[in-house]
């Protein structure tokens, strides 16, 4: 609730802690985790140190490739002493993210590099911790002292000449302009296909915004949240298939991102059902 950000150079001056089970994060989590959770939002993770060694990870979660399954690649340098300051980044720009320490680019991530949904176009927020004990770095020991501390110098987000435009841009709110739905035959069993098309207040497609839906009548499951595209379309959407012939309904829940505010409660169009 308090900043989020799309795209820049997002980096920190930090001295890290060191010790058995002392696990240092500076990482980034989507805006809309409350809707729709984790790791649907999306994590980036700038850095992360376990304390008994000088190895740096960069490492992002998402749908399909969360937890262990996180897709990154380490820093590794004997000159690296976390105890003193260092500077930890990411350059994010749309389709692409480079982790960075002192300037020195050891990791590049792109949509085609993960196993599932890239979900790093919209806004992130950014936390700051220490953990202690868990699986990855296991507990502390005899040898741990405490207490410990982050000693943040600074963190500063810079965004481009062009992303400073487009935000100059933006603003304003977002309006669902249209949900269609259409019923597909499928060997006797129906599918809904859908699309929703999203515009500012000024009947503009607005690209970029994250539109999450739910299923109801006799189908209750689907692809439940998708990107708009630059005409403002997100879909299709894909019920599962059903031989019932009873309704299909989907409704919009939630649109995030994309630069703009989105009311729900101001949309009179935000359901489609099945004739």
């Amino acid at each position: 609730g308090l900043q989020t950000f799309t795209y820049g150079r997002i980096e920190a001056r930090i001295k890290l802690p060191e010790g058995q089970g002392i696990w240092s994060a500076f990482w980034m989590l989507g805006e809309d985790f409350p809707n729709i959770g984790w790791p649907q939002s999306g994590e980036i993770d700038i850095l992360e140190n376990i304390g008994r060694d000088n190895t740096i990870h960069g490492t992002v979660h998402g749908p399909g490739y969360s937890g262990g399954a996180g897709v990154g690649g380490p820093y590794i340098s004997s000159d690296l002493d976390t105890s003193e300051f260092h500077v930890y980044a990411i350059e994010w720009e749309p389709n692409e993210i480079r982790w960075y320490v002192d300037d020195v680019n050891y990791f590049l991530l792109r949509p085609t590099d993960v196993p599932g949904q890239w979900v790093y176009d919209h806004p992130f927020f950014i936390i700051m911790n220490i953990a202690v004990g868990g699986d990855w770095p296991g507990g502390p020991n005899d040898s741990t002292e405490f207490p410990q501390q982050m000693v943040v110098d600074y963190v500063r987000v810079y965004k481009s000449p062009d992303d400073a435009g487009a935000s100059a841009n933006a603003g304003g709110e977002m309006h669902v302009d249209l949900v269609e739905l259409d019923i597909k035959e499928l060997d006797g069993e129906r599918q809904a296909e859908i699309f929703v098309r999203i515009v500012n207040q000024n009947g503009q497609p607005v690209e970029g915004a994250r539109v999450s839906g739910g299923w109801l009548g006799v189908v209750r499951k689907g692809d439940s949240n998708m990107l708009t595209d630059e005409n403002g379309t997100a879909g299709p959407f894909l019920s599962e298939t059903t031989a019932s012939s009873g309704e299909i309904s989907f409704c919009v829940t939630s649109v995030v991102g994309g630069g703009h505010s989105y009311k729900k409660s101001q949309n009179s169009r935000t359901c489609a059902f099945s004739v």
